[in-house]
């Protein structure tokens, strides 16, 4: 029983903490309530970062001990992570320090690597979803191309701003910015209402105990 009941106390009291604060402009909601909350929040994340240390520690030295798929890089993994706690917690994590120098050497090419891995993805993806099928898709195969062609040099120098008579006519550089900054934000601005208005439906009904997937 209190496996679940106090998960759910706990949950609706700091999400009611932390709500009633934007309404109620009281000194002690807006400074004590909120830093006993703040000072909660740290505690918690504190604990979960080191459960989650030991379940990655209990799952890699698994996977070592049974000899399974890519154990090896578990090794790596157990050299890295106590490489960088080592050299954080004694030295510091500074600019001009070893644990600096080891995350700028190894993480930050790593990730660069792993980004343009995704270029080779998102262009399989649009040469699918950029043909011509319907009235639908060829508008998003216009819109691609011209926002595309503004984007790079040879687009406005290809297609610049032109004039037939006296009526203007834009090219593609003002055409791809006016698709960024009126279709896209009208589409962006919406797409962001409905995640917020989401967001806080589902928000209410774990505070009120409703949504109660989270306690596993």
């Amino acid at each position: 029983m209190f496996r679940r009941q106090i998960p759910l106390a706990l949950c609706f009291i700091m999400g009611v903490t932390m709500m009633i604060h934007f309404f109620i402009k009281h000194p002690f909601v807006q400074s004590d309530m909120l830093n006993e909350a703040s000072n909660f929040a740290t505690v918690i994340g504190l604990f979960a970062m080191f459960l989650g240390i030991y379940s990655l520690t209990r799952v890699h030295w698994m996977k070592i001990r049974h000899r399974r798929s890519d154990w090896f890089f578990s090794y790596l993994l157990f050299a890295a992570l106590l490489n960088m706690a080592i050299l954080g917690n004694l030295i510091g994590t500074g600019a001009d320090t070893p644990f600096q120098w080891f995350y700028d050497a190894f993480m930050v090419p790593l990730q660069s690597t792993t980004f343009s891995l995704l270029s080779f993805y998102m262009a399989s993806a649009s040469y699918r979803a950029f043909r011509a099928k319907n009235f639908e898709a060829t508008v998003l195969l216009i819109a691609a191309i011209i926002v595309m062609f503004g984007r790079v040099d040879v687009g406005p120098w290809l297609l610049p701003d032109t004039s037939v008579g006296n009526i203007p006519v834009p090219g593609v550089n003002e055409l791809s910015n006016w698709l960024l900054f009126v279709p896209n934000n009208a589409a962006s601005r919406g797409i962001f209402l409905g995640i917020g208005l989401g967001s806080i439906a589902t928000a209410f009904k774990m505070i009120l105990g409703i949504e109660r997937t989270y306690l596993g």
